[in-house]
């Protein structure tokens, strides 16, 4: 047998006097017959190329740089900001100010220009540039090694079988799809999660969430300022059956959301990292976001800030961690220490011969399941054990090669152990079992002599030893946890429990984690206390359980948890489904049954649901608030951000009490959407992932809407001024035609200036402009309003361009409310009686008036009464009327002779007609409707409290509506219905109705965005931006706002009216009961010193109260203890 010897010089400038030797038998007799013959024998510096760096090599941070003294979070906060305990103070953003400092002086400065792993500490993927960028396209393109692609169809075709679907077909398309279109890229393998998420994105939006399964589908393109773009060429689209398509993309689809999984971190690859460089499109993660979402020991002291629940943790941070390199402090129950260097290094040194064997075994299986391998492997184990003591099964329990933290841990107790001498030394065996029968040995010597000492001086006396026996003593529970912290930790990798009183195995596991390869020089070792799961048993075993509690940013920037699900697995290890070792995975479970086992109530297991779901949301926005603070550097992406977290929560029994405490936070690569699709809930398919896909195509939208050029057709008043904030905020270029005084002149890109009080005059003049400024400034890529004056203007701007909008039909009649009757009657939808009726100020004369009063009277004696009389033209119920008998309808026709007007308000110059139609009974509704191409997209229902008649003074109203569920969709369906007869085609428009005795019936419609409150009502309720909306359709961008299942919160609001006409003289609601949680808002019309005249003066109201809940009950109920504390005093 021939002793061939290890290949260190690679990893070391010398190696050591007591460098082990691999043994390589050509054969190995196994059960009677001899193996085929071994593979050849890899240097290691083949299998992982490039030198990992010492510790102390790192520039600018040597051992003696590193202080080993307990350092905390509060004390470090306290040092920039004030202490976590003030209530005023965000405990997160003081935090993150705490990072933020240290990274500012270098601590991770280099985090981004390199993985955080470090090339030379993981196998590269081996992509390759096949396209450099040229002067004209400016596109990379890559090559994946061989094979790569083809392993991963294949493996589709297996995750496409788990998740119950068809195999995938394939297409070809050959013309360009429209940039528009929110197409989103989730680079990734052929995982049974992934496929379980783009299927969602199926059935939210066909054909624009793909799968891209190499990276080789990917374009990346280049701008003259370093930005990059990405192209698709090839990808895995879902319709919304769940049918898999395979495209191919002949013109290279613009990619507009990006989720890149081909990280380190993720999927142990790098082949995805090129086009996280300097990328500028809407991201979920990325490189940076990765380590700061996985470090456990900072997730840890977010959740402590934010009143979550975390164990007790003592944690040892590398030496580019920020904490590594701040100042001592105490935080309570969560400590860090920067993790001894030179220690770390000397127990490096002594493991790094195991470790290369272990990744020479790694190295060989991978090889032998390439195509055209001679043999393919189906196992491998490392078997650590003194040498000498072949029998013991206690030193002969295997591992598997993922193992390497638990080998190198064996490794260390073993030469620290006081019974061995300098004579005796460590045998580390690998081996590795193929398909026909045979297996492949590899052995490593690690003799004790000049290192036994060195290994037990520092398990022995390390300040990990130290920590650890602090924390042994302080800490009141009987069990600890030992893992590492790092994205590239997941799936439970190096996580170990232990006796309290096991401080030397606790230290030997700390120090195999520290020094392991996989380890960042920004990661962390984490000493945690266990949470004792609530009793559970299983075929009479006690189990383990922890949850996973999946948390999405959603479109509108909140934070929803999808839902919850249990890993039940054996007690003392850890509850991962996709174990190292998979005999050690845990099984998937709901988190409902879970529930039920624990004999919960209906009313307890709401609670503890709730606090759990709560929890969730919590560390999100935590997350969310500290990223806002995080600096961009060189080569980062542009729009990279957490969309996406898994929390790991375990419910501990405490007295008679259940208790959620979170154990980690994970990053967007949180498994399990399949088990919930496949194993759990085959009932809510998808919701795992609702609202996640849902933010990644509203981004995709924003991302296609930016830089778009929108004619706005008029600003209105002051306070439309949100419409153009947001506008600014969503990168579009507003080119507004309006007035040249007007308020919202310096808050667009380019003013037109137009009179707009004569439209036929203005759009002569206002289409050529426009043309003049596509031909200079750019291309018009849409055009709307958000004033009422101004549709009919709008729509024949539109027209003339060729822009979608209301044909200029359906922009007259809703203007004209007699139009609107006229048009509906006809198109055969249910219309009250009605009469139009001229006004009697156009007489000449005495003859004229007496004539125009008399047809008055018979059109008022037609339509009968109650009647109600009001202006063809107008808005907010101005100059509206209840007449209940002739002789009010005459008075009420005179008095409008008066009020109806252009000289009592301009919107009276498109007209002074009048209408007299039927009263309608029954309670008032408002439909707020997202029209596109003729279809509604989006409708939201608003309840209007019984207004204050006989003039319709608007007296508050509620969100969401309370109408029966059978009426609310009536009274939708006619709003809608109404809509597409009148022609409303593209944007948002406001509908108004009642539920009356005989039917859902419209009062009038408006083809604008409803005005006031409406919008801030509908976001807060619904999550859903109309001005947003209305943008995206005003330039074709594809649009489908997502609705949550339940509303985010019930409004309730009341016009704040007072009984008479005068000047305010005090109005005011008490900071008490401002600072009340249900309290919405006090939304100011009129302030003090104000003239304020209500009917019959005049229409003004002083403000809108408005109250919040739960339920809609809760919010009425708030609202009447909020208005009895409301102060106004009119004079």
């Amino acid at each position: 047998m021939r002793r061939l010897p290890l290949v260190i010089a690679a990893w070391m400038p010398l190696a050591p006097a007591w460098a082990a030797k691999i043994v390589a038998p050509e054969s190995v007799r196994v059960n009677g017959s001899p193996t085929a013959p071994s593979l050849p024998v890899l240097p290691v510096s083949a299998v992982l190329p490039g030198a990992a760096p010492t510790l102390s090599a790192v520039p600018g941070l040597t051992a003696a740089s590193i202080s080993d003294a307990p350092i905390s979070a509060q004390k470090l906060v306290e040092k920039v900001a004030a202490p976590l305990a003030d209530p005023k103070i965000d405990a997160a953003s003081h935090l993150d100010a705490v990072y933020d400092s240290v990274e500012r002086n270098g601590a991770v400065e280099e985090m981004v220009a390199a993985p955080a792993d470090g090339p030379s500490r993981r196998r590269s993927f081996g992509l390759t540039k096949v396209a450099a960028p040229t002067a004209k396209t400016l596109r990379h393109e890559y090559k994946s090694p061989e094979g790569a692609q083809a392993r991963e169809l294949q493996r589709l075709t297996a995750s496409l079988s788990e998740n119950f679907l068809p195999p995938a077909k394939t297409a070809v398309v050959t013309e360009a799809v429209d940039s528009n279109r929110p197409t989103v890229v989730i680079l990734s393998p052929a995982s049974r999660h992934k496929v379980a998420i783009a299927r969602e994105g199926g059935k939210q939006s066909p054909g624009d969430v793909h799968l891209a399964l190499d990276a080789s589908w990917l374009i990346q393109e280049e701008g003259p300022d370093g930005r990059t773009r990405l192209l698709l060429k090839k990808g895995v689209t879902f319709d919304d059956q769940g049918r898999a398509t395979v495209v191919e993309y002949h013109v290279p689809r613009v990619v507009r959301y990006f989720a890149n999984y081909f990280t380190l971190g993720a999927n142990d690859r790098d082949d995805g990292l090129p086009f996280e460089k300097n990328l500028d499109l809407p991201q979920s993660n990325s490189l940076k976001l990765e380590a700061f979402v996985n470090d456990k020991l900072r997730m840890s002291l977010v959740g402590a800030a934010n009143g979550v629940e975390v164990p007790p943790v003592q944690a040892f941070a590398m030496p580019r961690h920020p904490l590594a390199v701040a100042a001592s402090a105490d935080a309570g129950p969560i400590q860090a220490t920067a993790a001894p260097t030179r220690d770390v290094q000397s127990v490096a040194d002594v493991r790094r011969p195991v470790d290369e064997l272990v990744e020479q075994i790694s190295s060989l299986v991978a090889q032998s399941q390439s195509p055209g391998a001679a043999k393919r492997a189906i196992g491998a184990e490392i078997v650590v054990e003194p040498a000498g003591s072949r029998s013991s099964s206690l030193h002969r329990a295997p591992f598997i090669p993922q193992q390497r933290i638990h080998i190198a841990a064996r490794l260390f107790a073993l030469l620290s152990d006081p019974k061995m001498t300098d004579r005796g030394e460590v045998l580390v065996t690998g081996t590795i079992r193929y398909e026909d029968g045979s297996r492949e040995v590899r052995l490593v010597r690690v003799p004790a002599a000049g290192v036994r000492r060195r290994v037990a001086r520092v398990v022995a006396g390390s300040d990990i030893r130290v920590q650890v026996d602090r924390f042994s003593q302080r800490y009141a529970g009987e069990e600890i946890v030992v893992k590492p912290s790092g994205p590239q930790f997941h799936s439970g990798r190096g996580v170990e429990f232990f006796r309290k009183e096991q401080r030397v195995e606790m230290t030997v596991h700390a120090l195999a984690i520290a020094s392991d390869l996989m380890m960042s020089e920004d990661g962390a070792v984490i000493v945690m206390g266990r949470v004792n799961s609530a009793p559970l048993e299983r075929g009479g075993r006690k189990m383990e359980t922890t949850l996973r509690v999946l948390v999405a940013r959603t479109p509108s920037g909140g934070a929803k948890t999808m839902d919850v699900f249990a890993r039940v697995g054996s007690w003392g290890k850890p509850t991962t489904a996709e174990a190292a070792d998979p005999r050690d995975s845990a099984v998937i479970e709901s988190w409902e049954k879970l529930l039920k086992d624990w004999s919960l109530t209906p009313k307890q297991a709401e609670a503890l649901d709730r606090r759990v779901r709560d929890m969730g949301e919590a560390m999100l926005q935590a997350i969310m608030k500290m990223e806002k603070a995080l600096r961009r550097s060189p080569g980062e992406p542009y729009q990279a951000q957490t969309d996406l977290i898994g929390l790991d929560v375990m419910i501990e029994k405490r007295g008679g009490e259940l208790v959620p405490v979170m154990i980690e936070v994970n990053d967007h690569d949180s498994g399990g959407q399949y088990d919930m699709d496949a194993r759990i809930a085959k009932d809510r398919v998808g919701r795992h992932s609702r609202e996640w896909v849902a933010t990644m195509l509203q981004r995709g939208r924003r991302d296609a809407l930016r830089g778009k050029r929108i004619v706005i057709v008029g600003a209105g008043y002051e306070g439309k001024r949100f419409i153009f904030e947001k506008a600014k905020d969503l990168g579009v270029q507003i080119v507004l035609v309006d007035k040249p005084d007007t308020f919202a002149k310096n808050l667009v890109s380019e003013m037109i200036a137009s009179d707009n009080s004569r439209p036929e005059e203005a759009l002569a003049k206002t289409r050529k402009k426009l043309l003049a400024s596509a031909r200079k400034n750019g291309k018009i890529d849409g055009l709307t309003t958000f004033w009422e004056d101004d549709v009919p203007l709008a729509a024949g701007l539109a027209e003339a361009m060729g822009l979608p909008y209301h044909t200029r039909a359906a922009a007259q009649a809703v203007r004209s409310k007699a139009q609107t009757r006229d048009v509906l009657e006809k198109a055969g939808m249910p219309t009250p009686r009605h009469r139009d009726v001229i006004n009697l100020n156009t007489a000449q004369d005495d003859s004229a008036r007496a004539r125009l009063l008399a047809d008055f009277i018979i059109a008022a004696d037609f339509v009968g009464y109650p009647a109600v009389l009001k202006p063809a033209f107008g808005a907010a119920a101005m100059g509206v009327k209840r007449v209940d008998d002739r002789a009010q309808a005459v008075a009420a026709f005179k008095e409008m002779a008066r009020m109806v007007s252009p000289e009592t308000d301009a919107i009276f110059k498109q007209g002074t007609g009048l209408v007299l139609e039927q009263y309608l009974d029954g309670p008032e509704w408002d439909a707020d409707v997202v029209m596109q191409g003729g279809k509604a997209v989006f409708a939201s229902l608003t309840d209007n409290k019984p207004t204050r008649e006989p003039y319709f003074l608007a007296a508050g109203c509620r969100l969401p509506s309370l109408l029966s569920e059978g009426r609310q969709k009536e009274s939708m369906a006619l709003a809608v219905r109404s809509a597409q007869a009148l022609g409303l085609t593209d944007g948002v428009i406001h509908m108004e109705g009642k539920y009356t005795s005989e039917g859902a019936r419209l009062i009038e419609a408006n083809g604008r965005m409803g005005g006031e409150y409406v919008r801030d009502w509908v976001k807060a309720v619904w999550g859903v931006d109309l001005v947003e909306e209305n943008l995206l359709a005003a330039v074709g961008i594809p649009i489908k706002p997502f609705m949550p299942e339940e509303p985010l919160a019930y409004l309730d609001g009341d016009f704040i009216i007072p009984d008479k006409s005068g000047v305010i003289a005090f109005f005011d609601l008490p900071k008490k009961a401002r600072d009340d949680p249900g309290f919405g808002e006090l939304r100011v019309m009129k302030k003090v010193g104000d003239r304020i005249a209500v009917p019959p003066d005049g229409y003004d109201r002083a403000g809108m109260l408005v109250a919040r809940g739960a339920t809609g009950k809760q919010a009425e109920l708030k609202l009447r203890e909020l208005k009895a504390k409301l102060l106004l005093d009119i004079q």
